[in-house]
C-alpha cells in the first residue's frame, strides 16, 4: 500500500497492513520531521468503515417507584437470628437471598436500552448536566473580555 520511501535513506521501512484494501483512504506519507524529529516519515490515512451498534436491553430496578415503607417493614419482620445463626459465608448467602427477595417484591423493574451511556447515567443525571452547562454558559457571559 505504501509505495514511496518512509525513511530518510530512501527505503520503505514503515508499513501499513490491512486485509481490506478498499477501506483505506487518503494515505499520505508525510515529510521528514513533519510529526516529530525522526529519520522515519510519518504516515496518515483514513479507514472507511461502517459499524452497526448493537443495542442491548437490560432490566434495572426503578428506585423512583419503590415501596420503601413496605420494604422496610418486610425487612423488619424477618427473624434474622434464625437465618444468620451460622458461619459467615452461609449467613451472607442467606442475607442476600432474603434481601433480594424482598427488593424484587417491592421495587419494580424497567427495561432500558443502552446507548452510549454508563448504567448510572439516568434522566436525572442528564438533567443535572444540562443545568450545569446552562449555568456555565451564564457564568462565562459575566466574565469581561479584555
Amino acid at each position: 500500500m505504501i509505495n514511496q520511501p518512509t525513511h530518510d535513506k530512501g527505503k520503505v521501512l514503515d508499513l501499513l497492513f490491512c486485509n481490506m484494501i478498499s477501506v483505506v483512504e487518503n494515505l499520505v506519507v508525510l515529510g521528514k520531521n513533519e510529526i516529530c524529529s525522526s529519520d522515519h516519515f510519518g504516515i496518515t490515512f483514513s479507514a472507511k468503515m461502517k459499524f452497526r451498534k448493537k443495542v442491548t436491553k437490560r432490566k434495572i430496578l426503578n428506585y423512583k417507584k419503590a415501596d420503601w415503607i413496605g420494604l422496610n417493614n418486610d425487612l423488619k419482620s424477618v427473624r434474622w437470628d434464625d437465618h444468620l445463626n451460622c458461619d459467615a459465608e452461609t449467613g451472607w448467602f442467606r442475607f442476600k437471598k432474603i434481601l433480594f427477595h424482598h427488593i424484587h417484591n417491592r421495587i419494580p423493574t424497567i427495561t432500558i436500552s443502552d446507548k452510549d451511556q454508563p448504567p448510572w447515567f439516568d434522566s436525572d443525571t442528564y438533567q443535572l448536566c444540562l443545568k450545569k452547562e446552562k449555568s456555565t454558559d451564564c457564568d462565562s457571559a459575566l466574565i469581561p473580555l479584555l
